[in-house]
């Protein structure tokens, strides 16, 4: 009985030839362990057979695990120094509790004090020349506006920043009220401590804003252990996924066989059969 026998052969997994090999051999790879390494490290590896997968997976878990819990102590270490820090430096210093940026949090860390931001409370910031800035340089406050003069008076006889234009009036002023805090953000370690132990309680506010800090950047670091767990894992598998054949061979691991067997005249059915094999 004459027939026709149509064979194509298509690939399980995407591969690729890969140009300039040796004569007689050429090198396939195989594109699904490497994107299975991109979804969960250590799964291009299993699926491969190759055992070293656990530890890729391990380390996913591990660092997963490690940025919760790091992101988590973190945050509770931060609630804490700022509830202890409106406690023992802002309340009844600060006209509300308002809780302030990084940056504040860290300049109560390192100044004992704030310092008022004008003299007399009586300023408008839309009229920069209403505001008397607060002079005494130990504070916060006191420092902006030093730092002010400097960068827009001239020395008088006595060194003193004192001489300016009205221009460089107003640009100190803008810089400092700029910079300096309002009412809202007063603190002073000092009100309700001798001067022999309240260096003792902003020095455990400092130890409690350090706690967080370290914990934030362990969880940093566990997102960091992340990423290049995937990259190395989505490498290994790149690396292994290649696979050397003779010139003209086939991959019979990535193989999908399929034959169709029809009759031409004395047989009007077909046979259809497929063949896959790993």
């Amino acid at each position: 009985m004459p027939y026709t026998v149509l064979r194509a052969d298509s690939p399980a997994d995407s591969t690729e030839e890969m140009p300039g090999e040796p004569a007689g051999t050429r090198t396939v790879i195989r594109y699904k362990p490497i994107l299975l390494s991109g979804l969960l490290p250590g799964s291009g590896q299993l699926y491969q057979g190759q055992n070293r997968g656990y530890l890729y997976l391990a380390a996913e878990v591990a660092s997963i695990a490690g940025w919760v819990v790091f992101r988590n102590q973190g945050g509770d270490a931060e609630e804490e120094y700022i509830d202890y820090a409106w406690i023992n430096a802002r309340e009844n210093i600060s006209t509300r509790n308002i809780r302030g940026d990084d940056e504040y949090y860290e300049h109560l860390a390192r100044w004992t004090l704030s310092g008022q931001f004008d003299t007399d409370n009586n300023y408008d910031l839309n009229e920069p020349f209403t505001i008397d800035p607060w002079t005494e340089f130990e504070s916060w406050n006191g420092e902006q506006w030093r730092i002010a003069t400097i960068n827009y008076f001239d020395p008088d006889s006595t060194g003193a920043y004192t001489i300016g234009t009205r221009a460089d009036s107003l640009a100190a002023l803008q810089y400092y009220s700029g910079r300096a805090y309002q009412s809202d953000f007063y603190w002073d370690w000092t009100k309700e401590n001798t001067v022999l132990n309240y260096r003792a309680v902003q020095n455990q506010y400092l130890d409690l804003r350090s706690e967080s800090n370290q914990a934030y950047q362990r969880a940093t670091l566990s997102l960091i252990v992340l990423m290049a767990n995937h990259a190395v894992s989505v490498v290994d598998a790149f690396i292994s996924a290649k696979i050397e054949l003779p010139a003209g061979g086939e991959d019979d691991r990535t193989k999908l066989d399929f034959e169709l067997e029809r009759g031409l005249k004395d047989f009007p059915g077909g046979t259809i059969r497929l063949t896959h094999r790993f």
